[in-house]
C-alpha cells in the first residue's frame, strides 16, 4: 500500500505539478501542531534556520517544548533497548552520565525500572527552558541524583556521555562537542540519530511547538572524528520503524535511524 508521502514524492516528479505540491506541502508544514514534519534539504544549519517563518518559534528553548515528551516520562521504547544492554554492564563500574538533550529526563525516568541507580549522578544537559522545566519536575517528584545543566563543558570528566535523539538538533558535531572537553568521557552512546552515507546535510523539523534546523548526518566523518580523538567503534545497531522521511526529497530520506557505542582506547 503506497501511502501519502510516497504518493506526494511520485506525482512531484511530474515538472508541472511540482511548484504547485512544493506550496501546498508548505501549507501543511507549517500548520501541523504534532508530529514528525520535515521540509527541505539544505547544506549548512544556518540555511535551514534561515528558511523557517519569522512567525514561528525557532528551536526547543521555548515553553512549548519545554512542555513536550510529558507523555512519555516512565516509558522506554524498542530503540532503547541498546542502550539499555550497554548501560547495564557499565553502571558496575562507572558513576556519572551526561545526558545530552535530554530534555526534562525523559530516558532517565524511563530507565529507573530497569536499571540501577543509586550509585549513579545522571545530568542532563539541554537549553535553559528546558533545564529549568526538568528541575522542577525532578523537585515536584522527589528525584535525587538527577541534575540539569545548559553548559556542554560540565560533561568534562563524565564516564558516560549519552546522545540519543539530539545530535542531529545541534549545530556542533559530536566530534566537536567531545573534543571540546577537558576530560573527555570514557563511554559515548549515541542513540536514534539519522546518519547517511552523504556529506552531512540539514533539513527542517516542527516538531508541533517549534521548527528546528535538523542534521542528518555523515556515518563516516562521525566515526573519523571519533577515532581521531581516541574512540573504538564497539558496537552499531539500527533503530528500525523509525526513520527521517523528507517529502519532494525521496533521494535524501533516511529508512532507519541509528545507534552507536564508542569506547574510550
Amino acid at each position: 500500500m503506497i501511502d501519502k508521502t510516497e504518493l506526494l514524492n511520485i506525482a512531484s516528479r511530474v515538472p508541472p505539478f511540482r511548484p504547485l505540491l512544493v506550496w501546498q506541502y508548505e501549507r501543511r508544514f507549517r500548520s501541523r501542531k504534532s508530529g514528525h514534519w520535515f521540509r527541505g534539504v539544505f547544506d549548512t544549519f544556518d540555511e535551514a534556520e534561515a528558511s523557517i517563518p519569522h512567525a514561528q518559534e525557532v528551536g526547543y528553548d521555548g515553553e512549548g517544548a519545554a512542555a513536550m515528551y510529558r507523555d512519555s516520562i516512565g516509558k522506554i521504547r524498542s530503540n532503547d533497548y541498546p542502550v539499555l544492554f550497554w548501560l547495564q554492564k557499565l553502571l558496575g563500574s562507572e558513576r556519572t552520565l551526561f545526558d545530552l538533550g535530554g530534555h526534562v529526563g525523559v530516558k532517565f525516568y524511563g530507565f529507573t525500572s530497569y536499571l540501577d541507580f543509586s550509585n549513579l549522578v545522571w545530568t542532563v544537559c539541554d537549553v535553559p527552558a528546558v533545564a529549568k522545566a526538568g528541575r522542577v519536575l525532578a523537585e515536584e517528584r522527589g528525584v535525587s541524583g538527577l541534575r540539569f545543566t545548559d553548559q556542554y563543558n560540565d560533561g568534562s570528566g563524565q564516564d558516560i556521555l549519552l546522545c540519543s535523539g539530539s545530535l542531529q538538533f545541534l549545530r556542533p558535531s559530536l566530534g566537536e562537542i567531545v573534543g571540546g572537553l577537558a576530560e573527555r568521557p570514557k563511554h559515548v552512546l549515541v542513540n536514534t540519530t539519522p546518519l547517511s552515507d552523504k556529506p552531512t546535510y540539514y533539513t527542517v523539523n516542527n516538531i508541533g511547538a517549534a521548527f528546528c534546523p535538523y542534521k542528518i548526518i555523515n556515518r563516516v566523518d562521525m566515526l573519523k572524528d571519533m577515532d581521531a580523538l581516541g574512540y573504538e567503534c564497539v558496537d552499531g545497531w539500527e533503530n528500525t520503524g523509525k526513520g527521517c522521511p523528507i517529502p519532494l526529497h525521496p533521494e535524501m530520506s533516511v529508512a532507519h535511524y541509528s545507534g552507536i557505542y564508542f569506547r574510550r582506547r
